[in-house]
């Protein structure tokens, strides 16, 4: 798809100043719609930083 550019002052037939937006470079695009539908959904997400601490309060010995 075109990237937009700046401005450029362009005349027409009648000699008009009409200012058109140029395309400056091209970038790519995806549509991911169906790649979203087709990924397996994780049923077990990472916790909060938040929620973690309130899971470790009153313990005493933590292990790595």
């Amino acid at each position: 798809m075109p990237k937009k550019g700046g401005m450029t002052i362009v005349k027409n037939e009648n000699d008009e100043l009409i200012p058109t937006r140029t395309i400056a470079t091209w970038c790519m695009g995806i549509d991911s719609r169906k790649l979203n539908k087709a990924i397996y959904k994780d049923h077990f997400p990472l916790a909060f930083v938040g929620q973690m601490l309130e899971m470790c309060l009153g313990i005493h010995i933590f292990a790595t």
